[in-house]
């Protein structure tokens, strides 16, 4: 997939400059997610539904809808909650996702416990199983959520186009133990590459950012 620094997708604001106690201190900084629901098909049968299907156009699944909960608490160096961090400033990443403008960041700026979470959507594409945690540009956090898109391949990062639809329909027909096998590319995450993959892709054909 291809790779975007990060710089390319942060939104750095001109704030003044904050005092020494509220500055946000990375090492006191934390991610957590939580799991309502559980893989009930043939991949991962039992574990903790942890993968969310996205679009560049901010159309994909939610993580809220999948059952996937993302809390964040930013805290200065003396572990005390930092409010009012804005939202642009604290971001989801990984080089492997093509990311849309502004798709990336967090549902709300902090509150007085220095809370704020990800409930929404990334628009973005591509495929991920790791994602990092960012404030203000600096790392805090790394979690094991896994994230697949009709927009698949690299060749055209951001737009769901005939090289996407290429690319799973050669794929088709296999299952999770298979070499051909990829979540990557198992949009219902059930364990198989068929049909119903095939029509994903399809139906979200030019989706692109906007």
């Amino acid at each position: 997939m291809p790779r975007f620094t990060l710089a390319s997708i942060l939104v750095i604001g001109f704030l003044a400059a904050p005092s020494h106690a509220d500055m946000p201190c990375p090492a006191q900084c934390s991610a957590t997610a939580t799991f309502a629901n559980t893989f009930s098909d043939n991949y991962r049968p039992g574990e903790p539904y942890d993968v969310v299907s996205i679009l560049p156009d901010g159309s994909g699944e939610t993580l809220a809808s999948v059952g996937i909960t993302i809390e964040i608490y930013i805290r200065n160096c003396n572990g005390t909650p930092v409010a009012g961090v804005a939202a642009q400033e604290i971001v989801m990443f990984s080089p492997s996702l093509c990311i849309c403008p502004l798709g990336n960041i967090a549902d709300a700026p902090t509150d007085q416990q220095g809370r704020t979470t990800f409930t929404g959507t990334l628009r973005a594409g591509g495929c991920a199983d790791n994602v990092s945690f960012y404030e203000d540009g600096v790392w805090f956090a790394t979690l094991p959520l896994k994230f697949n898109s009709a927009d698949a391949v690299p060749a055209s990062p951001c737009a769901v186009d005939a090289g996407d639809l290429s690319a799973i329909a050669a794929k088709l027909g296999s299952e999770v133990g298979e070499a051909p096998y990829s979540i990557c590319l198992d949009l219902n995450e059930d364990g198989y590459i068929d049909a119903s993959d095939i029509s994903s892709v399809a139906s979200a054909l030019g989706n692109r950012c906007r």
